[in-house]
C-alpha cells in the first residue's frame, strides 16, 4: 500500500526572528538541492536579482544542473563534516534549504536517509559549528500535517500530526531548523511549473504527469475525488516569499 498523503494547506510561514524587507542584494546565497526542481528555479531567480550564488548538487554533476554566472559544488547533504567544508570555503550569508528526499514512498524505505535530510540534523550542526549568525531559509511541506483539518484550511496554530516518513521526518527538519539563530520555515504545498531548465534530480511535477496521463487518457493518481483539497504553489510564487525576506 502507499504511504498516506494528507490533504493540503494554503502555505504558511514561521519566522525565528525579526526579518525586514530589504532592497539589498550584496549577501551572498547558498541555494542546497540546486540540482532539484525548486533549486533550479530558486538559484536563476536569485541570478535574476543580481545576487552571488552557490548551488549544491549531490547526484548530478553542478556543471549540468547550475547555470552560467552560480558556482556549483558537490556536497553531501548527509553528512555533518561535507556541509561544514561548503560553509567553510564560501561563508554564504544565507541559505536556502530545498534539498530533501521527497518521495514518500522513497521515505517508507530510506528512513535513515530522509531523517537526515529531511530532518536537517547535518546541516543545523554543521551552521552552528561554523556560522551561527547565517540566515536559513528552510522548505517544509504541508505534510507535516493530518490531513484531518475539521475547519477549513491549516494555519501557523493548526496542530501537526504527521501520517507518513515524509512528513515526520520533515517535521524534525522544522524542529532543528527552528534552533537556528536566524532562520524562516516556509511550508508549502505540491509545487508546480514548466519544466525544469537543465539535467534535474526530479525530471517533472505532478503538473507535466499529469498532462502525460491525460494524454494517455488515463486517471491522474493526483486526483481523488473529494477527498483531498489542495492548494498547490506556483514555483514564482515561491520566489516572492523568499524575496519578502532579506534577500
Amino acid at each position: 500500500s502507499h504511504p498516506r498523503i494528507p490533504p493540503s494547506c494554503p502555505p504558511s510561514v514561521t519566522m525565528g526572528c525579526d526579518f525586514s524587507r530589504s532592497t539589498s542584494f550584496d549577501k551572498k546565497v547558498l541555494v542546497t538541492g540546486a540540482s532539484g526542481y525548486l533549486g533550479q528555479f530558486v538559484v536563476d531567480a536569485l541570478l535574476d536579482h543580481g545576487v552571488q550564488v552557490v548551488g549544491t548538487t549531490n547526484s548530478i554533476d553542478p556543471s549540468k544542473a547550475l547555470p552560467k554566472g552560480a558556482e556549483g559544488v558537490v556536497m553531501d547533504g548527509a553528512d555533518a563534516k561535507s556541509i561544514e567544508e561548503i560553509l567553510t570555503i564560501h561563508k554564504p550569508d544565507v541559505i536556502v534549504n530545498t534539498m530533501a528526499l521527497s518521495s514518500p514512498a522513497v521515505c517508507e524505505v530510506k528512513k535513515d536517509l530522509a531523517g537526515k535530510l529531511n530532518g536537517a540534523g547535518p546541516l543545523v550542526k554543521a551552521i552552528k559549528s561554523t556560522n551561527p549568525d547565517i540566515i536559513l531559509i528552510h522548505i517544509s511541506t504541508d505534510q507535516v500535517y493530518s490531513g484531518e483539518a475539521p475547519d477549513g484550511p491549516y494555519n501557523n496554530e493548526s496542530p501537526v500530526g504527521p501520517v507518513n516518513e515524509y512528513g515526520r521526518t520533515k517535521l524534525l527538519g522544522e524542529k532543528n531548523v527552528a534552533s537556528v539563530r536566524h532562520h524562516i520555515i516556509l511550508r508549502s504545498s505540491g509545487i508546480y511549473g514548466p519544466p525544469p531548465p537543465r539535467e534535474c534530480a526530479k525530471k517533472q511535477t505532478f503538473l507535466q504527469m499529469t498532462v502525460q496521463f491525460l494524454k494517455a487518457e488515463k486517471k491522474s493518481p493526483f486526483f481523488f475525488g473529494r477527498e483531498k483539497i489542495s492548494y498547490p504553489r506556483r514555483r514564482r510564487s515561491q520566489f516572492h516569499n523568499l524575496f519578502h525576506f532579506q534577500l
